[in-house]
This record gives C-alpha cells, structure tokens and sequence, in this order.
C-alpha cells in the first residue's frame, strides 16, 4: 500500500512538470536538402549572364562552384560573389574588370527597356551629324537652332555616358531613368504628347494614366498648362518628366522590373513595402538585386 502511494505522488510530479523552452535567437536551423553540383553550376551561369552578359569561363566557373560548396551555399558566400560580379575592379581579361562589365550589361538592359535596344553606333553617327549641322548653324547665325542642335547633342552625350556616369556615382537611378525619357530617340519611338504620356507611365510604373492623370500630364507637356500630379506641381514637359522620375510610384516601378527582370514574376504587396522605404531612400539598385538573387527562389535551390 505504502508502495503505490509513492507510485502516486511520483506519477503526479512528473506530469506536473512543464518543459522549459530555450530559445536561441538568430539561430537559423540546417536545411537537409541536398543540392547538386549542377543547380550550383546553373546558379553561377545565371548570375554571370544576369550580372555581366556572359557565361563564366571553365575556370570561374570551377572557383565560384568550389567556393560556394565549401561555404555550404550559405547566404553570405551568395552575397559575395553577387558583390564581386557588381562592384570588383581587378583585372580581367576581356572585360576589363567585372565591375565595367556590370555597368555596361545594366546599361545594355535599360537600352533594351526603354529605347528597344537602339545600337550605340547609331547614336554616335546621329550625334556627328548633329554635330555638323549645330556649326554650320553657329557659322551662319542661326542662333535659335543651334540651341537646339546642341540640345539634341547634349541628350545623346548623357545617353552614351549612362555606364560610365553610373559606376562612377556621378548620377543615380532617377538621371538614369531622366535622361532615358528625355531624348530624340524616345520621342520618334513615342512620337506625339499622346503616345508619350502613356508610354512614360507605362515604362515607369507600368501602368496607363487614369483620365485624369492623362489630361492633366497633356495639357503640361503640350500646352505648358500648370497641372497637379503625383503630389507635385508642373507646367511643362520638362517639369513632367521630373515629377514622373522623382515620385513614390517611379521607386515602386523600379522594384518591379527588378522583379520582373530577375524573377520572372511581379513582386507582392509585402514584399515592395518591405523595400520601398530604403530603396527611395539610397536608390541602390544593386543592393535591390542582391537580395533577390541571394534567395532560394532566384536561385532555383
């Protein structure tokens, strides 16, 4: 009897008793998920072509692989190799340097975006013809156009000068994107106020203009009306094309077609609010694509 009333009170104490849960923070656990050499191998081959337009050579290829694989495929080692493709100034042959090669795809992409890919050596011939007609209109006194020659000089000069400008951090995404809307090349792909206004919101934001927007942005670019739109006020084309590069939306279409350009695919509501506010704040966009092509998803893992 004494024995089971033991029992009891042993039995008793022990279902009483609550485990205590440790909690380890920062403590991602490890994924058992056996990833092949070949997703490693697609993995780098789609960051090089992303990156710089090209796949790796055998022996770039065979170092990123090792690297990865010694660092567990770790995010860490992901984030270097996607700042080295961006930002490494050592040599390279054939490319000079992985980060020129960088600036110049990026360059090619927004070329391919926004102006349907027009070649440089178009631009250059166009700007030499110019050129000539800008001196002989200084020759002969003609001071009205020579002012807009020299205009239309000064629009292709920013165009061909984007890559280096960019990886200089002479400018930023928004003078990128300015300069890529304010050119003779975009007004003969969008010629007329109307084919302009639609497609400067749909390069943009990827979006028409409601009516409202639409009517308000034409009278601006044609008439020189003062007009309220994105929060701001405007009364020509070119205070328009500032108010489109500088607002909240235009940021907000950036994450977009980095989404797009590296997903496949448009980013959710979170994932732009997650981040918007740092985005409109440094403008960083290779920072933007760094954090997607760390992921699982981009990576294909």
């Amino acid at each position: 009897m004494k024995q089971l009333f033991f029992l009891l009170i042993l039995l008793t104490t022990l279902l009483n008793c609550k485990k205590e849960v440790i909690v380890i923070p920062d403590n991602t656990p490890y994924q058992d998920k056996y990833i092949s050499t070949i997703q490693v191998e697609s993995y780098v081959n789609k960051l090089f072509i992303d990156l710089i337009g090209r796949e790796p050579l055998n022996t770039e290829m065979d170092k990123e692989v090792s690297f990865l694989k010694e660092a567990k495929l770790n995010l860490e080692s992901r984030k270097n190799l996607i700042s080295k493709l961006q930002s490494d100034t050592s040599f390279i042959e054939g490319d000079t340097s992985y980060q020129k090669a960088y600036y110049h795809r990026f360059y090619d992409v927004l070329k391919i975006k926004m102006l349907e890919g027009v070649e440089n050596d178009i631009m250059y011939s166009e700007r030499g013809i110019y050129q000539n007609a800008y001196e002989a209109a200084v020759n002969s006194g003609d001071s009205a156009l020579a002012a807009r020659l020299l205009k239309d000089i000064t629009e292709i000069t920013n165009i061909l000068s984007i890559s280096e400008d960019y990886r200089l951090k002479k400018i930023n995404i928004n003078e990128i994107f300015l300069r890529l809307i304010d050119n003779y090349v975009y007004d003969i792909i969008n010629m007329n106020t109307f084919n302009f206004v639609n497609a400067t919101f749909d390069d943009l934001f990827f979006r028409m203009p409601t009516l409202s927007e639409y009517d308000i942005a034409y009278e601006m670019v044609e008439n020189n009306q003062s007009g309220f739109l994105l929060g701001k006020t405007g009364t020509n084309k070119g205070e328009y094309m500032d108010l489109l590069i500088n607002s909240r939306e235009f940021h907000e279409g950036i994450i977009t077609w980095t989404y797009k350009n590296l997903l496949v695919r448009e980013p959710q509501g979170f994932e732009i609010a997650e981040k918007l506010e740092d985005f409109v704040n440094t403008k960083n966009v290779q920072k933007l694509q760094l954090d997607i092509m760390k992921t699982d998803e981009y990576a294909d893992f």
